[in-house]
């Protein structure tokens, strides 16, 4: 355990430097990832006590711009802009219960709910079993009520079954297929922001139709209720909502195809690799511009996803069919 690269160096050093007496953990989807061999650039750390004052003089430190997110939960953000080959989200936060074994019993999952302490690197503080659920492949829920507690987590637990190859322990599939009612009772700025994430995934339709198997797309996204059951004319096989979701996974296999580090010889598809051929020369201002930002936060290939899911709702209100039956 010794060896896991937890912290960049200068962050470690800043927070050996800056921490004045205080216990400072390492927690959550950092940790996961360190454990995974994943690289990361957001970083939660829990700290005993005055986290935001911690927090302002480590981006003091580093150059980094600081932000309070949270002044009564005492709860602040880093962003370092030039810490390496991305920007470095570092988020410090207050104990959120007596200690932190209390502390990581309250997050969501078994494999985001593990700890280092910065001043014994070597041992992984790990309560709920996160490093086992992760050797087994299994999502499980930190507690039997954690999705009730923040019904977006059961969105966020289909993002990160298909983004980790997890699969999802029984009793926590319940309870996301539970959350259908009370998901309506969360920010839409949460779910929008959570919905991105799961269209960023490299193929998305496949975490979009477990969420339908459970019947939570249409909550996420109500307007994409009426293509179910959509009769469509030829030469289409589907209805609009399975067209929909198989039109969102061929864009996703045409941009795997045209990444800037596909390899070619593994394109099977005989279109696609025909594609990869045709505009394999392109790729590098295709990457430029799907990469860009196209509004604050979100790229052009985002949004190209999430047009893609969009582009059939304007049918339900426009199909008609003429004398012979035939569908318009």
């Amino acid at each position: 355990m010794n060896s896991t690269p937890w912290l960049p160096e200068p962050l470690a050093a800043a927070l050996a430097s800056l921490r004045a007496g205080r216990s400072i953990w390492l927690v959550g989807g950092a940790v996961r990832d360190a454990l995974l061999g994943r690289p990361t650039s957001d970083y939660d750390l829990v700290v005993d006590r005055d986290a935001i004052g911690l927090a302002r003089r480590v981006a003091d430190s580093l150059g980094g711009d600081y932000y309070t997110l949270d002044a009564e939960r005492d709860i602040g953000r880093v962003l370092l802009a030039d810490a390496g080959p991305s920007p470095l989200t570092l988020d410090f936060s207050g104990l959120r219960a007596p200690d932190l074994a209390a502390d990581l019993a309250l997050r969501d999952f078994s494999v985001n709910a593990m700890a280092v302490d910065l001043a014994d690197p070597g041992r992984l503080v790990d309560p709920a079993g996160g490093a086992n659920d992760l050797r087994q492949g299994c999502l499980r829920a930190c507690s039997p009520d954690a999705i009730a507690a923040d019904p977006l987590r059961a969105l966020r637990a289909v993002r990160l079954a298909a983004e980790l190859s997890l699969t999802i322990q029984p009793e926590t599939l319940r309870s996301v297929a539970q959350s259908r009612e009370s998901l309506v009772s969360v920010a839409i700025e949460r779910l929008r922001d959570e919905l991105f994430l799961i269209l960023s995934q490299p193929r998305p339709a496949g975490p979009l139709r477990v969420l339908d198997h459970l019947g939570l797309l249409t909550v996420l996204v109500p307007e994409l209720a009426p293509l179910r059951g959509l009769e469509q004319p030829a030469p289409h096989v589907h209805d609009s909502l399975d067209h929909t979701l198989a039109a969102v996974d061929g864009l996703s296999q045409v941009l795997l195809v045209l990444g800037r580090r596909h390899d070619q010889g593994l394109v099977a598809d005989f279109t696609l690799g025909l594609a990869a051929v045709e505009l394999g020369r392109f790729r590098p201002a295709l990457g430029d511009h799907l990469e860009g930002s196209l509004t604050p936060g979100r790229t052009v290939g985002q949004i190209l996803v999430f047009s893609t899911l969009c582009h059939d709702l304007g049918k339900p209100a426009s199909q008609s069919r003429d004398s012979d039956g035939r569908i318009h």
